[in-house]
Formats: C-alpha cells, structure tokens, sequence
C-alpha cells in the first residue's frame, strides 16, 4: 500500500507541476500580448493628442493679430499673444520661430532675447510635411509638442505649441490602457524619471531594474518592483533632439496570474483529495486483508495446539475466501484424521 500511495502522489504531484507550468507559461504569453496591444491602444493615443495639439497650433497660426504681431518683430508684444492663446487652449508652451529657426519668443522662459530654436528637426520635418510632432524634454520634463507654420500667405515663422506630459497625463492613459504608464528619458548608463502612475519607491526601483537597452527592442520583459514581476515592454517616443523620450507600459504579473494560482489552488485541492481517498481506500483493503490473514494464523496456532474445532467464516468471494475454504476443509481434515487413528488406537495396542 504504501508503494502504491507513494507512486499515486509522484504522479499526481508531476502532473500538477506540468499542469501548472503550462498555465503559467500561457499567463505570461497572455500578458506579453496584451502589452503589445497595450503598446499600439497607447500609441493611436499619443496620435490623437497631436492632432488635437496640432489643431490648436493652426487656430494660433490663423490668427490676424498674431500675424501682425509677429511681422512686427515687438518681441513683447508676441509673447503676451502666445501667453493668451496658451491659456486659451490649456497648452503649456507655446513658441515663435523665425524661419532661420531662432527662438524669438518662448513662454516657458520669457526672459529669454535671442537664441537657436531647440528643436530643429522638427522644423526641418516640418518644411517638408507641412507640420511636425514629436515627444521631446525641456529642462527635465517630456512635452508633446507639434510644429506648424505661420503662414501670411507664405510662411512667415514657426510656431511650436506643446503640453507637459506629467503623472496627470500618465493616469489619464492608465485609466485608457489599463496598464502601468511611465515616461523615461536615458541619463548616462541608466534613466531618469520624466511622469509615472507608479508610487515614489517604485519609481526608484524601475529605473535601477530596467536595462538600457530595453527601448526599441519590441520585446517585453520581467522586471522585479518589490515583491511583484512587472512585464515591461517600452518603446521610443521622441527623438535625439531635447533627449530620447521613452515609454514605458507594465502590468503585474501577479494580476495576470491571479486566475491561474486560483486553478492551481483547485488542482491542489484535487490532488489533496485524491490521495485522501487512495489513503482511506488503502487502510481499508489493509486492514479487511490483514484481519482475515490474522484470524488464519490464529486459526493455524490453534490446530498446532490440536484444537480442531474451529471455522473460519469464508465470506469472501475472492483468493482470501478461497484460503479460508481451504484452511477449514485442511482443519476438518486433520480432525477427522485424528478421530480414526483414536478409533484405530486400541487395536494397535492389543497387537
């Protein structure tokens, strides 16, 4: 019984363990999906937020007054008209270009006189495309900024329209996603933080997890906040000019699993169960067994003692029966032995 019990749990505890390799391996591809899916919902929109950016920066570049403005060259007097369209259509910066892309007015830094426009390229996209869009960083911080020209007819200038992309505008697409959101952007040989819908402490702890070479790669990986595995996947957002911008989209792992540790506790319970009734239904053959084969060599030590009147009951309709059967026909057998050699005893004495 107990090599039968002790074969029945390797098998079972194998078939648990294959059994839950296989849910949990299908888990992971599970999720490692839908963080893909996750990747293309939050790239269509970033999308929409540019269009919505890019139309603010149209109805700016539509603008008769600000045309004048601007062909004026009263630096105070356009940055007050870029401050009021800012507030207007909620934005964070706004700014004007010349056409040799110097910056002639930035609301982010209004005492500023003379200086390059920080991002050409997207000028230089923008010359090309009519308008341009890209996640840049200024003085630490990611914004969604679109370039378009100022046209009166001919292009006259640039205007640069952008909102700040903080932990506000991470939950927002958190709460579209249904996944962990954060903005990085590369500092030396690791990352520094830009918005996130984690917590502070484990904001720390992913930038020391997240590998370097995590953006661009288009595969997710695992990676250990606290006592959690997020699958991380992160792709590239903006490009070299004011710092590479990287997203970075999770989902805990222990979410995903929920569901299979819950089947796992089901297996268990089975498995537990299982070897329960093989323990029970083991005693019981043992002992049914056991007692017959007791009650024989009682029977034995008994008709060793040359007592002969017994009978097992034989109720078995199986080999103990049949032994019992025997041992009863052997038992009445010796006895009746014995009584003719007790009939056959004076005789043999008196010859």
């Amino acid at each position: 019984v107990v090599l039968f019990l002790g074969l029945r749990a390797v098998v079972q505890a194998a078939g648990f363990l294959v059994v839950s390799a296989a849910v949990t391996r299908n888990a992971r591809a599970q999720v490692r999906d839908e963080l893909i899916v996750g990747g293309k919902v939050f790239k269509r929109l970033i999308r929409t937020r540019t269009e919505h950016l890019a139309q603010a920066a149209r109805l700016l570049s539509g603008d008769f007054a600000f045309k004048a403005a601007a062909s004026s060259d009263d630096r105070a007097t356009v940055l007050s008209v870029l401050e009021n369209h800012q507030a207007r259509i909620g934005a964070d910066v706004t700014m004007l270009a010349s056409l040799d892309k110097t910056l002639m007015a930035d609301t982010l830094h209004p005492g500023l006189h003379v200086a390059p426009f920080p991002f050409p390229l997207l000028i230089a996209r923008a010359e090309q495309a009519g308008e341009a869009a890209s996640i840049v960083s200024i003085d630490g911080r990611a914004y969604q900024m679109v370039v378009v020209p100022l046209l009166a007819p001919l292009p006259i200038a640039w205007i640069g329209v952008g909102f700040v992309i903080d932990d506000r505008v991470a939950r927002d697409l958190q709460g579209l996603t249904l996944l962990q959101v954060s903005f990085l952007r590369p500092q030396g040989s690791g990352w520094a933080p830009l918005a996130s819908t984690l917590s502070a402490p484990m904001r720390e702890t992913l930038l020391r997890a997240l590998p370097a070479a995590a953006a661009g790669t288009d595969e997710s990986l695992a990676v250990r906040i606290g006592r959690d595995d997020y699958m991380t996947f992160a792709m590239p957002l903006g490009g070299a000019e004011g710092g590479v911008v990287v997203a970075v989209l999770q989902r805990p792992l222990q979410d995903a699993l929920a569901p299979v540790r819950r089947l796992q506790l089901v297996l268990l319970a089975i498995t537990g169960g299982g070897l329960l009734v093989s323990v029970a239904a083991g005693l019981f053959i043992c002992r049914r067994v056991t007692r017959t084969v007791q009650s024989l060599v009682e029977s034995a030590r008994r008709i060793e003692r040359g007592d002969y009147a017994l009978s097992v009951p034989g109720t078995q309709p199986d080999e103990i029966g049949e032994l019992e059967s025997t041992f009863n026909l052997m038992a009445r057998g010796l006895a009746e032995r014995d009584r003719v050699l007790e009939s056959w005893r004076p005789i043999i004495a008196k010859l």
